[in-house]
């Protein structure tokens, strides 16, 4: 369900569904399609942040 067209002012259009998996456990996946742990978590301070708050 990615996303494969952008608007006309080069936004990308919103997906039907959209899941990020940030964690699961301590597993590891790295397909084209499914990447966990999210590649880029720790460059987003809106899952950072949280995320600190509940391992600390």
């Amino acid at each position: 369900m990615g996303r494969t067209t952008k608007s006309e002012n080069a936004q990308y259009h919103d997906r039907i569904i959209d899941i990020d998996i940030l964690l699961y456990d301590d597993l590891h996946i790295d397909y084209p399609e499914l990447q966990i742990p999210h590649p880029l978590m720790m460059e987003r301070d809106f899952v950072v942040i949280p995320l600190k708050e509940v391992l600390d």
